[in-house]
């Protein structure tokens, strides 16, 4: 008989959005495209764009691991979604305090045609130091919550391997994702400000799209605008280069202080 897998802990669950949205951060720094998994206020939100979406709310947010959390998840392609008792079904035996947390966080992340259309395929809550579910949890990973599959990875190293083959981090990036990771984990309830040098090293990252979109198009890639001559004006050459840095720049700022972790200004510098 084959045995199920066994619900994740809640500090893994913890550690591994605060990893998350270290990871995101940084990679808004190169591109302010990244915008798949990161804080607001409490809630860890995911955007998986493939059909998959999800958030976690918890209690004490970023601050402290040991509090009262909520998830929940969306997958176009997992259970019938259409279903209106699917969403009670997924909070069944959920304890009042935490569906108030799903209700007031993560639920506002699942809205989709109306305030009222909340989709949902997938939900978990904490039960002592795990997370339990309605179902069991293979069958929680069957409907969105593998969007969450690093998150979920006990081992840290092993964690970030997974995130920077996700998000093809380089060696550079993953040493500052581990370091940033390190210093949030060893004082979750206080604030802390990077480096000048941290954050002239995070501006230095920015990927020039012009560059980026030039390699796609020696690939074959046709913008919108284009006609299939090669000397034809290419749309991209008309993005504002120095804006689109100040844009990923601002992303950065934003979600590393969403995190409590503060990112001097340029002017600073």
């Amino acid at each position: 008989m084959l045995m199920s897998t066994p619900f994740p802990k809640k500090a893994t669950v913890w550690t591994g959005a605060i990893m998350g949205g270290i990871v995101n951060a940084v990679m808004s720094a190169k591109d302010p495209g990244f915008g798949f998994r990161g804080w607001s206020r409490n809630t860890y939100v995911l955007r998986g764009g493939d059909g998959r979406d999800g958030a976690i709310t918890f209690a004490s947010g970023h601050w402290y691991p040991d509090a009262p959390l909520a998830g929940a998840f969306f997958d176009v392609h997992g259970r019938n979604f259409n279903d209106n008792a699917l969403l009670e079904h997924c909070f069944l035996g959920c304890p009042a305090y935490q569906r108030s947390l799903a209700n007031g966080g993560a639920l506002r992340y699942l809205l989709f045609d109306g305030p009222k259309d909340i989709q949902v395929t997938a939900a978990f809550w904490d039960d002592g130091d795990r997370v339990i579910a309605s179902d069991n949890w293979d069958t929680q990973l069957a409907n969105g919550v593998d969007l969450i599959t690093a998150e979920l990875m006990e081992d840290h190293d092993v964690a970030l391997a997974a995130f920077q083959a996700d998000y093809d981090l380089s060696e550079e990036q993953s040493a500052f994702v581990q370091s940033v990771f390190k210093r949030k984990l060893a004082r979750p309830a206080d604030y802390f400000e990077l480096s000048r040098d941290e954050a002239a090293w995070l501006e230095s990252t920015f990927e020039d799209p012009k560059i980026r979109y030039d390699q796609l198009d020696k690939l074959g890639f046709k913008g919108p605008d284009t006609d299939g001559n090669s000397n034809s004006p290419k749309w991209w050459h008309s993005i504002d280069t120095a804006a689109e840095a100040q844009k990923a720049m601002k992303q950065c700022r934003e979600q590393f202080a969403e995190m409590g972790i503060d990112f001097p200004e340029k002017e600073a510098l």
